[in-house]
């Protein structure tokens, strides 16, 4: 039983980091599109992508542990 619940586990780990990835590209997008048309948001962009990596490289307990001690 222990080991289907931290599958389950992990598997809401993944939901969550794939999530936070997809709202990434979203704001990528619209911060491009900006861009394009002269807005300055390369501070934006670099800190967006510091969060992609973060999430992309950071280990499925990692996720559990950032919310089991709370909420980001």
């Amino acid at each position: 039983m222990h080991s289907a619940s931290t599958h389950k586990l992990s598997k809401a780990a993944e939901r969550v980091r794939n999530a936070k990835l997809d709202v990434a590209k979203a704001l990528e997008f619209g911060l491009t599109q900006k861009k394009s048309k002269g807005g300055s948001v390369d501070t934006e962009l670099e800190m967006l992508k510091r969060d992609t990596d973060r999430w992309e490289n950071m280990l499925t307990e990692q996720i559990i542990e950032l919310y089991r001690t709370g909420p980001l």
